[in-house]
């Protein structure tokens, strides 16, 4: 080599690692113990904090219930409905399905006057008739509106839904059934509501006082 050439550069060998690296150490999979304990703990005091939540919520729902409910509710007292339908049979039937519903009286007419007589001497909580009757099924109603307007009227009637909910809308009546009736169970329970609802609209001077 002579004075002015310069040295070739170096090689530098370069050995990949990738094939003989040491694998990383994989992330333990479970929680250590201290850990766990800390987070049930934790998890265990926001239970705690939402359970006293619902029972605070649980006792302002009571206290709002017994606003609405400032009847005193004379709960001892029976439901008395009246089931009115030309219909007999119908007419017994139904009686049989409500009279066995806690401290319920079920009375039965045969017609619109019938009716107007037991309503003299009864006190009547819901009146289920049916509107479509021979002859006086409308002096019924018409007497209803005039002298019972605390009573609840349920209409029933072998009309489609859509005549029977205008047929209800026309009297005023607190609802209407249709013919066959789909459940026992729904006529039971739409009594009872409606018997509330009445007993509710008989005592506004108490709503007034409280």
């Amino acid at each position: 080599m002579t004075a002015g050439d310069t040295d070739p550069p170096a090689t530098v060998e370069v050995k990949s690692t990738a094939a003989t690296s040491e694998p990383l150490p994989k992330r333990a999979s479970t929680i250590p113990p201290p850990l766990a304990k800390a987070i049930a703990h934790a998890v265990e005091e926001r239970f705690h904090e939402a359970g006293g939540a619902l029972d605070r919520i649980w006792v302002e729902l009571r206290k709002i219930q017994e606003k609405l409910d400032c009847i005193p509710r004379e709960d001892d007292s029976p439901l008395c409905v009246l089931i009115v339908d030309d219909d007999l049979a119908l007419g017994k039937a139904l009686n049989r399905f409500l009279s066995p519903m806690a401290n319920t009286i079920a009375l039965v007419a045969a017609g619109g006057n019938e009716a107007i007589e037991l309503l003299k001497t009864h006190p009547v909580d819901v009146v289920l008739t049916d509107v479509l009757m021979p002859g006086n099924g409308g002096v019924l109603l018409d007497h209803l509106t005039k002298m019972h307007p605390g009573i609840s009227v349920i209409v029933m009637t072998g009309l489609a839904r859509e005549q029977a909910a205008e047929l209800a809308l026309a009297h005023d009546a607190f609802s209407y059934l249709t013919k066959p009736f789909a459940s026992i169970s729904d006529v039971q329970l739409l009594v009872r509501r409606a018997a509330e609802y009445s007993r509710r609209c008989r005592r506004p001077e108490r709503l007034v006082r409280k």
